[in-house]
This record gives C-alpha cells, sequence and structure tokens, in this order.
C-alpha cells in the first residue's frame, strides 16, 4: 500500500512538473495575490497549500479555493496553473511586499536581496541617502496596479497618494539568473 501511494505522489509531481514546463514556453502569467495558490499565506507555495487544492479537486462551485481561472470547477487548467505557480516561485507583489517590510525596518541588506543584481548597486546608492527615512518611503509605497506581462518581466503601476494628488510610478520585475522575480529599474 504505501509504495502504491508513493507512486501515485510520484506521478502527481512530474505530471505537475510536465504541465509546468509546458505552460512555462509561454508568457508569464499569474493570478493576483488573491488568488494565487498560497492559500495559508505563509509566503511560500508548497505541499500545505497542495492540501488544500487537492481538497478541492473536481470541485464545482463559486469561490473555490485553486479555481484559477474561474471556471466554476477545479480542473486539469487549474492544476497546470497551480503547478507552475509551485515550481515558479513567490508571485512579484509578494517579493514587493517583501522587499517593502525590509525598508521599513530598516534593513538595507535584506531589502538588496529582492533587487535584480544589475540594479543592486543603483539601489545601494539610493538607499544610503535616504536611510535616515526608510521607513517613511516604505511606507508610502502604495497600491500596484499590474500594467502588463510579458515573457520573464511584468511591470506595475505604484500607486502614490501626495495630498489630493494620485502619482504613479512604474515597477518593473524580471526572473534573475536564479528564476527569482526581482525588482528591476534603469
Amino acid at each position: 500500500m504505501h509504495s502504491q501511494r508513493m507512486f501515485l505522489f510520484a506521478a502527481i509531481v512530474l505530471t505537475m512538473a510536465s504541465i509546468a514546463n509546458s505552460r512555462a514556453i509561454g508568457i508569464d502569467s499569474f493570478p493576483e495575490p488573491n488568488s494565487y495558490p498560497d492559500f495559508n499565506k505563509d509566503s511560500i507555495v508548497n505541499f500545505v497549500d497542495f492540501a488544500v487544492f487537492a481538497g478541492n479537486w473536481k470541485k464545482s462551485g463559486s469561490g473555490l479555493k485553486g479555481d484559477f481561472d474561474n471556471s466554476g470547477t477545479v480542473d486539469t487548467s487549474d492544476l497546470a496553473t497551480f503547478a507552475y505557480l509551485w515550481l515558479n516561485g513567490p508571485h512579484p507583489l509578494n517579493v514587493f511586499e517583501s522587499f517593502k517590510t525590509a525598508l521599513a525596518s530598516g534593513d538595507v541588506n535584506e531589502a538588496l536581496t529582492y533587487i535584480a543584481e544589475i540594479s543592486r548597486e543603483k539601489y545601494a546608492e539610493i538607499f544610503q541617502i535616504i536611510e535616515p527615512n526608510l521607513a517613511d518611503y516604505a511606507a508610502g509605497m502604495g497600491q500596484m496596479i499590474l500594467d502588463r506581462q510579458r515573457v520573464g518581466e511584468v511591470k506595475y503601476e505604484m500607486l502614490h497618494q501626495n495630498g489630493a494628488e494620485t502619482l504613479g510610478f512604474p515597477v518593473f520585475f524580471i526572473r534573475d539568473e536564479d528564476g527569482k522575480w526581482r525588482i528591476f529599474n534603469l
């Protein structure tokens, strides 16, 4: 019985990897964070989240965790999305939230880990200049609105309220050499 479970587990994992690999060839596309498969909100997609997904497998209805395409059923299309997101790391907005948290706590070194290597030196210089005000800087980072997605690149508009005026600032994410989403600006 144990070997049958292990075989089934291996088959599921291999199927997920195969589906995710076929999706990875296309455009990087992912649901917004409210439908991202980090169901227990621990900032990582793992087997705990897969258990929630599996609990809704083939169920029909509205608002099901794991129904990423909003078809009303958790099915193979949703499995492909889940596998892709599991294998491709945190959502860019989770990366941005971690970046903001590091800045708010004054941890410049941690904040720099969320910046693409090509932009890191420039950001280090900026953080050195504004270091006494990092918490205020982080607090001023507003809502992120998805602008566009391309293979390996995502652009958001970060909104900042300045009195009665709402300002927008572009924030780019790229997949760095290690495959993780990083903040990138020239």
